[in-house]
């Protein structure tokens, strides 16, 4: 079910990227370029950080949990402030930081998950699929509700002003994350 989950991620990634240039329109002076397509990007790595990290804590593997909950977040947020500083400080620069850390993280929770894997046996699938799909539309409302002050704040104060808002929450979290891990 975890590769399946990785799987979807990736659909929806390349679908998102594909229509980026429509999608990109809502919101203003934006251009589908760079940092924009590296967030999208960015989902499967993510989706692969998430998946591992739900494996690990539903066996109780607090240690791998945690090593993979400091790469992502405190490794990704120094390794992107550092490119972003030795380099020309571009959001794109920031965010290679950001997925690089969510890949090594990712990685290191779903090593740690699958030494004991297995297949997926007949109507596994169908089961998690009735189960999750029905949070699917609540999780995207979660997530449009959390990024509506960046909407708010570009209407307002510029695209600019959003990026460094991003950047200051982002950084702000990595205390909040690591409490969360552990």
């Amino acid at each position: 079910l975890s590769w399946v989950a990785i799987a979807v991620a990736g659909v929806a990634a390349l679908a998102l990227h594909l229509a980026g240039p429509a999608w990109v329109g809502l919101f203003g002076e934006l251009r589908y370029d760079g940092a924009l397509q590296l967030a999208v990007a960015a989902t499967v790595p993510m989706t692969l950080l998430v998946v591992g990290q739900n494996l690990l804590r539903a066996e109780d593997r607090a240690m791998p949990y945690v090593v993979a909950a400091v790469m992502s977040t405190v490794g990704g947020q120094l390794l992107g402030v550092t490119l972003a500083w030795a380099g020309s400080g571009t959001a794109t620069e920031y965010l290679t930081g950001i997925v690089i850390g969510y890949l090594v993280g990712g990685s290191v929770s779903m090593v740690a998950a699958n030494r004991r894997g297995r297949r997926l046996r007949r109507g596994e699938l169908g089961a998690a699929l009735r189960l999750g799909a029905p949070t699917i539309p609540h999780s995207i409302g979660i997530l449009l509700l959390q990024m509506g002050d960046r909407i708010v704040i570009e209407g307002v104060e510029g695209l600019g002003s959003v990026g460094r808002y991003q950047v200051a929450y982002l950084v702000g979290s990595v205390g909040i994350l690591a409490v969360q891990a552990f």
